[in-house]
């Protein structure tokens, strides 16, 4: 019938937009994952004022997602997109500024004790 002929419109119309949408997210999208024993940074979702903290990826627990051991010995499950790669010294625009602190005040340590002069 006439009304057959239009959904069957309406569906290829959608599925092809659809496929469109794909193409252009997954041209856009950079696909992550983490090692066993990795450090990196997860989403906190707890009141707390810093909104990444500092943890160590156990084992993948599902196709998109981590179990992670934070500092005070937690383990918590993070999707891949609440986890960000972590490396001492860069910075991460400030994510984890104790962790940096501690850090940079462990690097002025070690530097007071090479030259103690300065």
């Amino acid at each position: 019938t006439h009304l057959s002929l239009l959904i069957l419109s309406t569906t290829s119309k959608v599925a092809r937009k659809q496929e469109d949408q794909k193409q252009r997210y997954d041209r856009n999208t950079k696909y992550k994952s983490f090692i066993d024993g990795e450090t990196v940074l997860i989403r906190d979702f707890s009141v707390a004022k810093e909104k990444w903290i500092m943890g160590e990826v156990q084992h993948r627990s599902g196709p998109m997602s981590y179990n992670i051991r934070v500092n005070d010995g937690r383990i918590v499950r993070r999707h891949i997109d609440h986890i960000k790669s972590y490396t001492p010294g860069r910075g991460n625009e400030g994510e984890y500024d104790e962790y940096q602190d501690e850090y940079s005040q462990t690097q002025i340590a070690i530097a007071q004790e090479i030259n103690p002069g300065n």
